[in-house]
This record gives C-alpha cells, sequence and structure tokens, in this order.
C-alpha cells in the first residue's frame, strides 16, 4: 500500500512558504511570496500573459508584489542551482461570510493521501491541516471529499491509535467545513480468498457483515461533521470489478451499517460509470441509498449527455458527482507543471463543466482534484501543489464558482443565444439578495458580440470586472458572469436528499470466484450439463433473530423455480447456504438469463438479488462444427500493445505460438496494474459458412505469477471492440484451458471506442485481441493454440450467414479490376520541413513549439502540448492521372488505411484521403472517425469511390491531423491501395 500511496503525488524539490499559505490572498491584501535563496530570472504574469511589474531588489527572497486585483499569477524563476521553477499565487475575491452545506459546487480534496505519505515517510512539507483547511474556507468550499484507507485505519480493531483522520476531521470542522468519506483498501484479514480474487485489497470483503461493521464503526467516529458516508469508490471498476449484484448487496450492507450509527446519514456507492442501470435497479440498488453517484472526466462537449443518460438511472433521488473534471492535462518533464496554455484550459472548463452538469440534472460536483496529481505518463490533475499549496489557475475559477453558487436556487440551459455561444442562468442568493446571473463564453474562442440582458455588473471566471458599457459585450473562451438583481425574482434553495429508510435488512448475496465473472457484461458464467454449487450468503442485520424462507427462479429450458425453507436466521448474522444449479442445456445462441432469487423473513419484507448468468460450453461435444483461423501459428501474423515501459515477444512453439510477458510498473498507479494485448488480423471470407456461437481456443501458462484478468477482444474496422472476461483458475490454467466464449456474452465496453449501432457485425471483424491484466513486475509465458470459430450442433442449422456470404460474393463481385498497392512509408510524412508545396510530403507547423511530429518506434508520433489550433502533416503519394478509369458501373475505389493510437489526447485526431487540383483545391475527401483519448492500437480504413477521374485533379493526398488537441496520436502501417469495383 505504501507503493502505492507514494505514487499519488509529485514531488517536485523543496519550496519555502508563503506567509500566506500557498501564496492564496483576498483581494485588498499585499502579495508579499517567498523565493528559494539565490532565485534568478524571475517573471511574473498573470493568467493572460501579461507581465507584471515588481522591484527586483525590494525583498531578497521575499518577492513582494504590491496589492493584485483578483486573479491568478504565475511566477516563473530558476533557483540557487540554475534550475527553472514555476510557482503560483492566487487573489480570490472577498469569500462568502457563511458556508452553506447544501452548496452545490464542492471539491474531491482527499487530504488523507499527502499526510498519511508524510506520516509513513514518503512525502515531506511543512504546512498543517489546518493550512490547507483555511484554504478552502477562503475559497468557499463548504464541503469535501475524503478517504479512509481501512486496511491502515481499521477502527473495529480495538486496539487501533493512529489519529490521523480524528486530525484531519477536526481541521476541517474548525472551519466549518463538512466531509464526505470514501472508503477503500480492505485489510488483508478480511479480503476475498486468493482462490477467488486476485483483486482481493481493491475489492470489499466478500463477507458483508465486516463492510456493515466498518460503515457503523466510521459513522459513529466521525459524527455530525460527516453528514455523509460514500461506500466505495467505483466498485464497478478500480474498486473490484464488481457485479450489478454485488455493488447491491455491498451498498445495502454498508447502507444498513451506517443507519444504525446515524439514522440521518447520507449513504451511497460511488460508482464510476455505471453501466447496467437497469440490472441495478433490479437489485433495489436506489431503495438503499439516499443520493445516486457516478463520476465523469469526459471532455466539455461529452459531459452534458452522458450526464442526462446517468442521471435518468438515479430514478428520482439527488445526483452527486463526487469526480469532476474535463480529464488530465501534460506536464512539463523539468517544473512538472502544466504549461501556460494548459493551466488556463484547465481553470476556464471548471465554469462551463459544472455548469453543464447542473443544468443536466446533478446537485452536487466535487471537483477532481484538490492536490497534484502526476502519472507515469506525465498527465495530471490538481488544484494546488502537494508541496507548498501554491494553486494552478483552475483553484482561483473554482472558488468563484464556489462563492457565487453558495446559495444556489436552480439553472437552466439558455436557448436564445447567437450562433458559437453557450450559457447558461441560474438563480442564486448573493449577499442576502436575490439574483439571476447569466455564464457565457464563445465556443470556439473567436470574438462574439452580445447583449448582456439588463445585467448591472459582469466578472470573468476569475472575479475580475468586464466592461458592460453600452448594453454589449465581446465573449471570448473566458466565461463571463453577468449579474442582475431585481424585484420578482425569487430564491428558492434546492431540496436536500431525504432520510433514508431501508425495506429490508436481509440482505443476499452470491459470493462467486471471479474466474467465473464477465464484469464488463455483468453476467457469470454457468456451465451447461453441469451441476454445481454456488454459495449464498444471506445477512440478517437486525437485532432479532428472523426466520422464513429463499425462492429462487432459474430458467432451465422452461422457467423453473424452487424454494429453500425453514431458514433460520440469527440476531446480526451471515449464513450460507448451498444453490445447487444444473443448466441442462443450451438455448438458442446462449444469451444471457436472469437468476432471480428472493428471501421472505416476516416483517423484513423482501430481499431481493438478481443475477444475470451466460450459459457456457466447458467443452466441444460431437457435432459442433470447428473452423480455425488460418495463420494462427506464424509469429509474424501477430502484433503485440501492451503498457508502456513493459516488454513482450511473440515466437512459434511447438504446436503453439507463444507469448513472454516482462512487465514493469504500472503506468497508472490507482488502477495498479500493467496490461498487454496480442491482435491478429481476421478476413471475413476465412468465417465459417454458418452463424458461429462462439470463439474457441486454447491457452496454457507456462510461467508465472500475478496474472489477474484474461479476455477476448473482437475488433471492428472502425475500432468499435466487442470484450468478454474469461474465466479461469490459476492451477488450471497451468495444464491448459479451452476457452469457448459465446459471441451473444461479448459487449462493447466503456474502455474501448463506442459502438454507434450497439451490436457485434461479424462482417466487420478486423482482428481479435486476447488482452489480459497483470501485478506490475510480474513475469509471464503463454502458450496459445488453435483459435477458431466454433458453431454448436444446437444452431448450426438454424442460423445461415446470408449477411457474411452476401458480402463476401460481393467482395467478389466487385473486384472487376486488380488493386495497386501504392508504397507509402511512416517516415514520409515527417523528414524535413516543409517546402510549401505537396508534391511529396509537408507539415503544417514546422516553427510551432506546441506541436511536434515525427518518428518514434517506427510510427509516426503526433504531439500538441496545449488545444490552439489544428495540426497535420501530409504526403502526396500518386498522381491522379494514374488512377485507373472505371468502366460504366464501376467505381474507382481509393483505400486509405492505417493504425491509430491515442494517448492521453484531448481533442481530435484522424486521417484523410483526399483529391486535390494543382492550386490544391480540395475536389473530394473521406475523413476518419475520432477515437477514444486512450484508444489502443486500432486499425483504419476509408475508402473514397470516384464515378469518374477529375480532369482537373492533381495528386491524391493523405493527412494525419491533430485539432484543437492535447496529447498524442500514433500512425503506424499506412497503406493506399487503387483500383476498379463495381458500382
Amino acid at each position: 500500500m505504501r507503493k502505492l500511496c507514494a505514487t499519488l503525488f509529485c514531488c517536485l524539490g523543496a519550496a519555502v512558504l508563503s506567509a500566506a499559505p500557498g501564496n492564496v490572498f483576498v483581494e485588498g491584501e499585499t502579495v508579499a511570496l517567498a523565493l528559494p535563496a539565490g532565485a534568478t530570472d524571475i517573471r511574473v504574469t498573470d493568467v493572460d500573459g501579461k507581465a507584471c511589474s515588481f522591484d527586483p531588489a525590494a525583498g531578497g527572497s521575499v518577492l513582494r508584489l504590491g496589492k493584485l486585483p483578483a486573479g491568478f499569477y504565475r511566477i516563473e524563476y530558476r533557483d540557487g542551482a540554475g534550475r527553472p521553477a514555476v510557482d503560483g499565487a492566487a487573489v480570490l475575491i472577498r469569500p462568502v461570510e457563511k458556508l452553506n452545506p447544501a452548496s452545490p459546487i464542492a471539491v474531491d480534496a482527499a487530504l488523507f493521501y499527502p499526510f498519511y505519505l508524510r506520516r509513513i515517510g514518503s512525502m515531506k512539507f511543512d504546512y498543517t491541516p489546518g493550512d490547507v483547511a483555511g484554504l478552502l474556507r477562503k475559497a468557499n468550499l463548504g464541503c469535501v471529499r475524503e478517504r479512509i484507507m481501512w486496511e491502515a485505519f481499521d477502527y473495529l480493531d480495538p486496539k487501533h491509535s493512529d489519529r490521523l483522520v480524528d486530525e484531519l476531521t477536526a481541521a476541517y470542522a474548525e472551519h466549518g467545513i463538512e466531509i464526505v468519506q470514501s472508503l477503500y483498501g480492505t485489510p488483508e484479514q478480511d479480503r476475498y480468498p486468493a482462490a477467488l480474487s486476485a483483486l482481493g485489497a481493491k475489492k470489499p470483503p466478500l463477507d458483508l457483515t465486516k463492510i456493515h461493521d466498518y460503515a457503523k464503526a466510521v459513522t459513529a467516529r466521525f459524527g455530525k461533521n460527516m453528514p455523509a458516508l460514500e461506500s466505495w469508490n467505483e466498485p464497478e471498476g478500480i474498486g473490484g470489478s464488481l457485479l450489478s449484484f454485488e455493488i447491491a448487496a455491498v451498498q445495502k450492507a454498508a447502507a444498513l451499517g451506517a443507519l444504525r450509527a446515524n439514522p440521518a446519514v447520507i449513504t451511497f456507492m460511488g460508482s464510476g460509470t455505471p453501466e447496467h442501470p437497469a440490472a441495478l435497479a433490479e437489485n433495489r440498488f436506489n431503495d438503499y441509498q439516499n443520493v445516486f453517484c457516478f463520476h465523469s472526466h469526459s471532455r466539455l462537449e461529452d459531459t452534458a449527455a452522458r450526464a442526462a443518460k446517468l442521471a435518468a438511472a438515479a430514478d428520482g433521488l439527488p445526483v452527486w458527482l463526487t469526480e469532476v473534471s474535463t480529464g488530465s492535462f501534460p506536464t512539463d518533464p523539468e517544473t512538472g507543471e502544466f504549461a501556460p496554455e494548459a493551466a488556463r484550459q484547465q481553470a476556464l472548463d471548471i465554469p462551463k463543466v459544472c455548469a453543464a452538469l447542473l443544468a443536466e440534472g446533478a446537485d452536487r460536483l466535487f471537483y477532481f482534484f484538490l492536490f497534484n496529481h502526476t502519472e507515469v505518463s506525465g498527465m495530471s490533475f490538481g488544484l494546488l501543489r502537494h508541496r507548498d499549496l501554491s494553486p494552478r489557475p483552475g483553484f482561483v475559477t473554482l472558488a468563484v464558482l464556489a462563492n457565487y453558487f453558495q446559495n444556489f436556487g436552480g439553472i437552466r440551459q439558455l436557448e436564445e443565444l447567437p450562433a458559437g455561444v453557450t450559457g447558461y442562468e441560474a438563480t442564486i442568493l448573493l449577499d442576502g439578495t436575490p439574483h439571476r446571473v447569466r455564464l457565457l463564453w464563445s465556443d470556439s474562442g473567436k470574438p462574439v458580440a452580445v447583449e448582456t440582458a439588463q445585467a448591472q455588473y459582469a466578472r470573468d471566471a476569475f472575479g475580475r470586472p468586464v466592461d458592460i458599457g453600452g448594453g454589449k459585450i465581446v465573449l471570448t473562451d473566458m466565461p463571463v458572469y453577468l449579474f442582475r438583481t431585481a424585484a420578482g425574482i425569487e430564491f428558492v434553495p434546492m431540496p436536500v436528499p431525504e432520510p433514508l429508510k431501508a425495506p429490508s435488512r436481509v440482505v443476499l448475496n452470491l459470493e462467486l470466484p471471479d474466474g467465473i465473472k464477465n464484469s464488463a457484461a455483468d453476467t457469470f458464467m454457468l456451465p451447461v450439463g453441469e451441476e454445481r454449487n454456488y454459495p449464498l450468503a444471506v445477512c440478517n442485520f437486525s437485532d432479532a433473530p428472523l426466520s422464513g424462507k429463499i425462492s429462487v427462479e432459474f430458467p432451465n429450458g422452461e422457467a423453473d423455480s424452487f424454494e429453500l425453507a425453514g431458514i433460520e436466521l440469527p440476531a446480526d448474522s451471515r449464513v450460507v447456504l448451498p444453490l445447487r444449479l444444473r443448466l441442462d442445456r443450451l438455448s438458442g445462441t446462449a444469451a444471457p438469463s436472469r437468476l432471480v432469487i428472493r428471501g421472505n423473513f416476516g416483517g423484513e419484507g423482501e430481499s431481493v438479488l438478481v443475477a444475470n448468468f451466460t450459459p457456457v460450453r466447458t467443452r466441444l461435444l460431437p457435432g459442433d462444427a470447428e473452423t480455425p483461423v488460418p495463420g494462427w501459428e506464424k509469429a509474424g501474423n501477430w502484433r503485440k500493445y501492451l503498457i508502456k515501459g513493459s516488454e513482450m515477444e511473440i515466437s512459434a512453439g511447438d504446436g503453439d505460438i507463444r507469448f513472454d510477458y516482462r512487465f514493469q510498473e504500472a503506468e497508472n498507479r490507482v488502477v495498479g496494474h500493467v496490461w498487454a494485448s496480442p491482435t491478429m488480423s481476421l478476413d471475413v471470407r476465412d468465417f465459417p459458412e454458418y452463424v458461429p456461437d462462439a470463439f474457441a481456443f486454447e491457452l496454457r501458462l507456462l510461467e508465472g505469477e500475478g496474472l489477474e484478468t484474461l479476455g477476448l477482444n473482437l475488433v471492428e474496422a472502425d475500432g468499435a471492440t466487442y470484450f468478454a472476461t474469461l474465466p479461469f483458475k490459476t492451477e488450471e490454467l497451468r495444464r491448459g484451458q479451452t476457452f469457448i466464449v459465446p459471441l451473444s456474452s461479448m459487449v462493447n465496453p466503456n474502455f474501448r471506442k463506442k459502438d454507434m449501432n450497439g451490436k457485434l457485425d461479424l462482417e466487420k471483424l478486423t482482428s481479435f485481441e486476447l488482452p489480459l491484466w497483470a501485478k506490475p513486475g510480474s513475469r509471464l509465458r503463454f502458450a496459445v493454440s488453435n483459435p477458431r470459430w466454433v458453431n454448436y450442433k444446437e444452431t448450426k442449422m438454424k442460423k445461415l450467414m446470408s449477411s457474411l456470404v452476401a458480402a463476401t460474393a460481393l467482395t467478389a463481385a466487385n473486384a472487376a479490376g486488380p488493386a495497386r498497392t501504392v508504397p507509402v512509408a511512416n517516415a514520409d510524412f515527417a523528414q524535413a520541413k516543409a517546402d510549401g508545396t505537396p508534391e511529396k510530403w509537408g507539415i503544417s507547423a514546422n516553427s510551432d513549439p506546441n506541436f511536434s511530429a515525427k518518428i518514434e518506434d517506427g510510427a509516426l508520433k503526433l504531439e500538441a502540448k496545449s488545444r490552439t489550433k489544428w495540426y497535420s502533416v501530409y504526403l502526396a503519394p500518386a498522381d491522379v492521372k494514374a488512377l485507373p478509369a472505371p468502366k460504366e458501373g464501376e467505381v474507382c475505389r481509393i483505400e486509405f488505411s492505417y493504425r491509430q493510437k491515442n494517448e492521453g489526447l484531448k481533442g481530435h485526431a484522424f486521417g484523410t484521403v483526399e483529391i486535390r487540383t494543382g492550386d490544391h483545391k480540395r475536389l473530394a475527401h473521406k475523413d476518419g472517425i475520432d477515437l477514444a483519448p486512450d484508444a489502443d492500437w486500432t486499425e483504419r480504413k476509408l475508402v473514397l469511390d470516384l464515378a469518374e477521374i477529375p480532369a482537373d485533379g492533381k495528386y491524391i493526398l493523405l493527412s494525419f491531423f491533430l485539432g484543437d488537441a492535447t496529447g498524442t496520436a500514433r500512425f503506424d502501417d499506412v497503406k493506399l491501395t487503387v483500383r476498379t469495383v463495381k458500382k
């Protein structure tokens, strides 16, 4: 755990604390900053890059700037050793007189992390919890999200004496700040047994009485200053990859424990992205929480749509987002700081994304993250630097937003605005007076003039006055608040969460091994033709003994049901019953089915567990048809993709293909695992004649420990991916295991590109992948053999693959002319400065320090530091006159294919194929589609059909764009193919 926590923050060297902790001042105060002795080359600028004057000889190591207007100030200098360094200072508008505990603007502070790391010797700094709480009070933030690492702070242990969390709580209380505590880190003695899960440290405990008792203890210990408890963080993801029925069971147990300590407590589960809200609803998830929670780190343009979709799953509960951001930003490797443009972008995004989410139905937002949090990749979150509390610009814009929205009465999006302007109007109580405040900005950043709508005054996102003389204002990307007060404006505060009354104190849970779960599909695997026992835990969280029965609805061909009667539950107990299930036959295409378990224990009401299961074969049967994937045994047909810094070798074995992994440290230390994904191409013409039911292969673990998860990906041409978790037990895997994956069990997961039509299209498949996740530092060797398509004998004759047969026939019929591949090399795109003409190749921005294009590991790498403009590299590899002229009923088909990988990308990155004239006018084109911000290597193909060859066409232009983006995009395996085909 020390290793995990120690990487959450990036130490950048010593700094001297200012007389004002964190260099955070309030308007009217004199700004004086402490700098390291011997600092030189000092430069001070505001957030717009405007230089601020100061007397360099006035104070030695103290930089005196006098009284400054509200805003953010960047201080660049060289320390005594000549190294570049960056500090920040903030001047905030006057804080509100009284914090409102119901304010919608909060922050994910997580003070626990730095102070715990200092406690164990992994960090050094001089400030106190009171210093940080004081800054939050200045910033009008009356509620924070915190953490308790259960394994280090086990309040169920009577010998536990560490009072760190108590000290943090007291510091918050002194400044009137309330806490939402979030639990994580199960103690070793309470974790899932290793035989059931390799993720025991991340998951809640298997025994639900443990989370019940701990939630009760935490709620009792921290009392009224902790009005809310987040039972677990992201249980569907990094918090354990739980299925929906497990998430509901954990929340039920924790809520019942917290309520026993404080009937007024707000309790909820900290879901990252609840992908299966219907399954959660069937398990009565929302009946055991006061608010509905999820996280949003989407780009601004995606946030509102996502919030609206997930808020619909809240079923009328208030919606809290305990993590909100627009993602991470790249940092300078020398200073560890954001570039000024990125820091400014983060700051401007804060009021924009918060307004959008509140208008879409969110009730409370916790901005992620208070402290700097830097991944190994160099991407960072955060508003304060942990070394000295000095701020980034975003701290100022969050403080201004929290000031204005302290007493909040609702918000709506404005429709009656000029094109290119986004705006919202909120009702607020400011200095005791109801106001209407509009928040406006230009989407593109280009100046747009708008009416001020009778506003009496205006402030920008940093709280600086804005001139509205003449009744108009010119908007840019800087958000502007326009204030108006008048008779008739009524302020009605937002409602607060209602007290929770749980419908039943009996909680059901199936205690299943991870090896039979598919968390992406929210199902567990149930083998056909085998009777197995599944442990059913029945927990009584009341103080009286209960008796009753369990009824089970289990579809086995036709719907079957049975009962377990005469069950006795002592008070405060967990009873584990063997649930014996046997699925006699495979139905249809093995689509997921529902197992429904109901408990009836008298006056406690009905308890419900609904689990989805997928019927699976553990072996193939006589009569099943198998179609092998050709060429799998050749090492050269496989491609390797794996986490940066690790190594992978692929070689041919004796009747198998060998994968040898040498993993290093995890790039994302919070997620805490490493991954690899060997990939092989598929050709639709090699598919079986009939629709396959499953994909099968053999896999054997030859060497190593630390494997956490195995999977199968089927990838469509546009990058949309369908995924299934593979059920395994390590000892069986060492002997060799046959995996038979029903195609109906595969889902389009949220960590890969979204499929627009929502279904696996076999005719679009271009590759399959065998992804795995493992512990950092693992050395693993596998042998894989005989990947193949399987048609079950029960379904083989039912579904003729007419679509694929037609597609294959069409491909053959269309091949009217021979295909000609034009040689294209990655290096052709980025060798030297462009000469102004695209006859060969060029780069659109050779001298722009914000953009770089180079060849790295054989692939073309495009990188931008901030979202300022569109960049491209281009190549003209073929003359239009060389294109084959189509005959009647034909077209000339130009196919531009490549592979693409994104790394922390925010914005646009794609390829384009064009036909241009000699004076560079575009005659025809085809653009690619954006991939996910961290999309792995994905096959892309663009098809441009020409009914006739343009007479004035001069050249074919291939381009790769990085548009309005930060981050990295890589391109490889570029290919241009030209031929004539039938229409």
